[in-house]
């Protein structure tokens, strides 16, 4: 990853200009509170340490945890290690969109960035499989449910919905990560086949989504690859991390990236056989989600009608009828 001194520093103009964007730096996105639906005032402190829910910005994870996605995609790629990037619980995207303004801004064409979230928010826990969450509320925050159609309008806001990089996958950890690892996607449905990986963020927030993450997909880390815990502050989380490292024996360095989040740097492989273990009971596979079949409550779940294909490529209506969460912030990531 070699730049010229003129060419690093329009790169590193370009990522802030993101990074800024992304915080709400920019346009002084104001807080929001769930409870009662009010805003109050912009606050760059609280929200540069994650304190903080956004009204329109991206993430919610703070100055901190965006630099550390910069600095670590950065870093496997002047080191060559081999891999995509994988985030599991995305939000409105934040992570991921720097993720894949590192790769635009270094012209880095041989890595994907892989978003992964059910898009309707976190489950009810399953007390009987994984009781570590027996009595989590985060299925009751209905400010965490944000649809794939907002967040490929973000990707798009930001002009990093690029087809040959940029991949969605829809739905709970336990049906789609699997599927992922164990081969990929077919092409007619989601296409995608996943290899090695070389920067895996969590951010799950429950012991069920965080441990279904970590079991699927950190087999597949390379060697001198980076794992991100985004929710190193919660106890559910912190639990599921440490059995999965107790039972694997890893002594990787947990190095703290603010006071709720950490990462490891991985050094050696797993055992391939321990690998197969799953906590918690195995329940029977189930068919991905046809998207264009009444959910429970009645309503459409694909009102856009799109293809599983069109989703998985990123494709969102012409029109969306999501307020723009980008107001402020029309950055070109051509440069």
């Amino acid at each position: 990853m070699k730049t010229t001194e003129q060419e690093q520093r329009a790169i590193n103009l370009y990522l802030t200009a993101i990074r800024d964007n992304i915080l709400g730096y920019t346009y002084r996105d104001p807080e929001f509170q769930p409870a009662d639906a009010t805003q109050l005032p912009f606050n760059r402190e609280a929200r540069s340490k994650g304190q903080t829910w956004p009204f329109l910005a991206q993430t919610m994870a703070g100055e901190h945890r965006i630099d550390n996605v910069r600095a670590l995609v950065e870093d496997v790629e002047t080191k060559g290690i081999p891999g995509d990037f994988i985030e599991t619980g995305v939000w409105r995207g934040g992570c991921s969109l720097m993720a894949a303004a590192v790769m635009q801004a270094y012209d880095i064409k041989d890595r994907k960035v892989i978003v992964c979230d059910s898009f309707d928010g976190l489950p009810p826990p399953n007390t009987g499989k994984y009781p570590t969450d027996e009595g989590d509320k985060h299925f009751e925050a209905l400010f965490l449910k944000v649809s794939i159609h907002e967040v490929i309008e973000n990707f798009k806001g930001y002009g990093l919905l690029n087809p040959n990089r940029i991949r969605f996958i829809m739905g709970l950890f336990g049906d789609t990560l699997p599927k992922l690892v164990e081969g990929g996607f077919n092409q007619d449905e989601w296409p995608l086949e996943v290899k090695q990986f070389s920067v895996i963020r969590l951010d799950g927030d429950m012991y069920e989504s965080t441990i279904q993450a970590i079991e699927n997909l950190y087999p597949l880390l390379s060697v001198g690859g980076h794992l991100i815990i985004d929710d190193y502050g919660l106890p559910n989380c912190v639990k599921a991390i440490n059995d999965y490292r107790e039972f694997h024996g890893l002594d990787e360095e947990l190095v703290g990236i603010d006071e709720s989040s950490k990462y490891w740097t991985k050094v050696k492989e797993i055992d391939p056989e321990l690998a197969k273990h799953r906590f918690g009971a195995t329940p029977p596979p189930q068919q991905q989600q046809d998207l264009n079949v009444p959910g429970a409550d009645g309503t459409n779940q694909n009102p856009y009608n799109l293809s599983n294909e069109q989703i998985a490529q990123g494709q969102a209506p012409t029109e969306s009828g999501f307020s723009d969460p980008n107001k402020g912030s029309a950055i070109s990531s051509d440069f």
